[in-house]
């Protein structure tokens, strides 16, 4: 379910967050590959993470599923 108080944002500010929070999760993506590339599976946990964060958040403000 959508948070009640984000949705009374106006669109723009939503667009900024949900779009940062997007962007967050595609660069944790990115990350993952230069890690597993590199063998650092410490760095590969650390951004999945990231993106279960953000993902979580984005679902919670706009109760759609992120990108993941």
């Amino acid at each position: 379910m959508a948070d009640q108080r984000f949705l009374r944002l106006p669109l723009f500010i939503q667009d900024i967050v949900t779009g940062g929070l997007d962007t967050e999760i595609a660069d944790a993506f990115a990350r993952i590959k230069e890690a597993q590339d590199a063998g650092d599976e410490a760095a590969v946990r650390f951004s999945e993470g990231d993106i279960l964060r953000a993902s979580v958040l984005r679902e919670r403000l706009t109760g759609e599923a992120g990108n993941v």
